[in-house]
């Protein structure tokens, strides 16, 4: 069986049964270089399916003209490197999580700045918002919505200048009520003087409470509520929370 044959045919499910619908033996011996090849060609190789050709290979060799054993012990070689490569790739990415974990710890009781639409609003409480203008623009308008989608508020800022900016939302609502604790989504509409679009983007700020973990992203929790991806932290404010 041509040892290429049973790369491009075999796959993770099939592997274990594509060597039997295949009659054809004798072939392997002259192409046993090629399944260094292979394993390093094909990205989604892994180890278990690398070790799975090289057995079919050793299964349907010629007995009259079997395997060289120099270019068997190539092959194991490459097999041990593979190893040792995801090996190494593990232990990196367990180390860059450990560090992440570190950090958000070290991070609570710091009051930050994220990239972020959320908002959280204690009871009775105000929230700073933060944002973004890719250019200077005649008209800001940020947009308070509860969550359920609902518009709550409408808060025009008047003209600001391209870069960082930020207010403080009282917590009310359009008619001057206080609105209850809980999360709120805010988006800032900008327009320049010739009335077109200004890119924006929304930063909020807060005290991270906590951390969280999921799927083997670190999450910060802020003000016990919001979770945000730490990659999200655009600064970390002086004086603490």
């Amino acid at each position: 069986m041509d040892i290429t044959s049973i790369n491009n045919n075999l796959t993770a499910s099939t592997l274990g049964t594509a060597a039997t619908s295949n009659s054809t033996s004798g072939t392997a011996s002259s192409s046993n270089s090629t399944l260094g090849a292979a394993a390093t060609s094909n990205m989604a190789l892994d180890e278990s399916q690398f070790l799975q050709l090289l057995t079919t290979q050793l299964q349907y060799q010629d007995p009259l003209n079997p395997m060289d054993s120099t270019d068997f012990t190539s092959q194991l070689a490459q097999f041990s490197s593979l190893e040792q490569m995801t090996n190494i790739s593990q232990q990196m990415s367990d180390m860059l999580q450990a560090q992440n974990y570190t950090l958000s710890a070290n991070l609570i009781g710091k009051n930050v700045t994220v990239s972020n639409n959320s908002v959280s609003l204690a009871s009775g409480g105000t929230a700073t918002i933060s944002y973004n203008l890719a250019q200077n623009a005649s008209t800001v308008t940020a947009s308070l919505y509860d969550a359920n989608g609902t518009l709550v508020n409408q808060i025009n800022l008047g003209p600001q200048n391209a870069g960082n900016d930020s207010f403080v939302w009282n917590g009310n609502n359009s008619g001057g009520q206080a609105l209850p604790a809980g999360q709120y989504t805010v988006q800032i509409a900008a327009t320049n003087a010739s009335g077109q679009s200004v890119t924006s983007s929304t930063m909020t700020s807060g005290t991270v409470t906590g951390i969280a973990i999921n799927n083997n992203t670190t999450y910060l929790v802020i003000g016990g509520q919001t979770q945000v991806p730490l990659n999200n932290v655009q600064q970390i404010n002086a004086g603490g929370s």
